[in-house]
């Protein structure tokens, strides 16, 4: 994909500098259009490098730009605020994008739903927004995937690894995207041993790499043996995990380039179909999904590959169970499943697929989760 010139990535600073907003707007980049091409805009909370949530919807991205006549526009850390108006501006008012893909939870509302009033023929896609038909404009559409089905096979893999039993999870912000990841992950581990406790460590944002620091050294100073995460960009937590020896369970994107020893697995988003799905529908005005949430069995998940520690018994068993995940024999979040204050939260008998609205309401930690929510 070839990057804008030097001339043209000063008209756009400059436009961003006019809206008084650039500070907060990272370098922007496109494919080289050429003339009757249909422009596709992207907007990332941060770098389309970051080895993790970024990078995962910039591959998608960069499978739009696969496409033939298609030309992609994607401005990086951008803040959610005032400049997600700013960079749809540039995108939808300056280089005409018929579709413009908000990535970062934050976006939506006000500033997505804003935007689609204001350019209804543009077509807005957020992700990780619930859809609300009849309430939002026909111009918009959410989409995002059950990585709890991937965080379960990851904590599997780390109950069955872990010597100790006693693991440790990084999170952004608690709200039911991340809490769902978290409790499938432990969850998961207790699948393997029902013993297992998990020490939980939240920072408040979704990248803020002083915090999260600081969240590892209160992880390792309590002798996890794994740790996972749900934050943007877990490539310096992979490192840092890899040069104290502590197994590591990825998020987002594959960071096995920063712990090639003790990555144990990950889990991770795959956008490289749904992508191009949705530009080629759109742009042939054919109709298109306003909401898609789907997880192993929709293709939009994967687990990392494993790595080189995980003995073979355990890759067999983490397969084997992902396979029951995908073809619909088992759930999740099945009960009996208490929280860590001892209330049942999912009855015996009881089962939740992935699809379960009950479960975008998720305001509880799973037992054997040493942490608390904010009240």
């Amino acid at each position: 994909m070839n990057r804008v010139d030097q001339a043209s990535r000063r008209k756009v600073l400059a436009a961003l500098a006019g809206l008084g907003v650039l500070s907060g707007l990272g370098p922007a980049a496109w494919a080289a259009g050429g003339e009757g091409k249909f422009a596709v805009g992207f907007i990332y909370l941060g770098a389309a490098n970051d080895l993790g949530y970024n990078q995962a919807h910039a591959a998608g991205a960069h499978a739009v730009a696969a496409l033939s006549d298609v030309e992609i526009h994607e401005l990086y850390s951008v803040p959610e605020g005032k400049e997600t108006s700013a960079a749809i501006k540039i995108l939808a008012g300056q280089k005409n994008c018929r579709i413009i893909f908000a990535t970062s939870y934050g976006y939506f509302n006000p500033y997505v739903l804003e935007a689609a009033r204001q350019y209804p023929d543009v077509v807005f896609l957020h992700a990780g927004a619930v859809y609300r038909q009849g309430i939002y404009p026909e111009n918009v559409g959410t989409y995002f995937a059950y990585t709890d089905e991937a965080q379960f096979i990851s904590g599997l893999v780390a109950g069955l690894m872990s010597a100790s039993g006693r693991m440790g999870f990084i999170a952004a912000k608690p709200i039911p995207q991340v809490l769902r990841n978290i409790n499938a992950f432990m969850l998961g581990a207790r699948r393997a041993n029902p013993q297992a406790e998990m020490v939980l460590q939240f920072t408040g944002d979704w990248s803020n790499p002083q915090k999260e620091m600081t969240a590892f050294k209160v992880l390792a100073d309590k002798k996890v043996d794994v740790i996972s995460c749900h934050i943007d960009s877990p490539m310096k937590l992979a490192a840092l995990c890899e040069a104290q020896g502590i197994h590591f369970c990825g998020y987002h994107f594959d960071q096995s380039s920063m712990a090639p020893k003790f990555l144990l697995t990950g889990a991770e988003f795959d956008w490289t179909h749904l992508y191009p799905d949705y530009v080629k529908r759109i742009r042939s005005r054919k109709d298109w999904p306003r909401a898609v949430r789907a997880g192993f069995a929709g293709g939009l998940l994967r687990n990392t590959p494993y790595g080189p520690l995980v003995p073979v018994a355990v890759r067999t068993e983490a397969d084997r169970v992902r396979e029951m995940i995908k073809s619909g024999k088992m759930f999740v979040f099945s009960g009996p499943v208490k929280d860590n204050t001892g209330k049942l939260q999912i009855t015996a008998g009881q089962k939740f697929a992935s699809t379960a609205q009950e479960l975008e309401k998720m305001y509880w930690l799973a037992e054997g989760i040493i942490g608390n929510l904010p009240r």
